[in-house]
C-alpha cells in the first residue's frame, strides 16, 4: 500500500528516515515494521536508539541500519 504523502526530494535522492527512541525493548518493538515498510519502499531508513546488545540485535535481525547514541549522564537527567 503507499503512503498517503510524497517524501521525495527534488533532486531525486533517496529520503531519509530516523527512528529514535531509547533502548528499552518495548519502545523498539513497535517501531521495527514501520521502519521496515518505508525501507520496503525504497526510503533510506535508520534507527537512533543506545548501543544496547538486545536493541543492536533485534535491528540486525530486522535488516535495520542502526545508528547508535550514547546514553546522558545520570548527572544529566535530573530535573533542573
Amino acid at each position: 500500500m503507499p503512503l498517503p504523502f510524497s517524501c521525495e526530494p527534488a533532486d531525486g535522492a533517496a529520503t531519509r528516515i530516523l527512528f529514535s527512541t531509547v533502548n528499552d525493548i518495548g519502545h523498539i518493538t513497535p517501531l521495527v515494521p514501520y521502519a521496515r515498510r518505508l525501507r520496503d519502499l525504497g526510503y533510506e531508513v535508520r534507527v537512533a536508539t543506545s548501543a544496547d546488545e538486545g536493541a543492536v540485535a533485534m535491528l540486525q535481525k530486522a535488516g535495520l541500519a542502526h545508528a547508535p547514541f550514547d546514553r546522558p549522564a545520570p548527572k544529566n537527567c535530573k530535573p533542573s
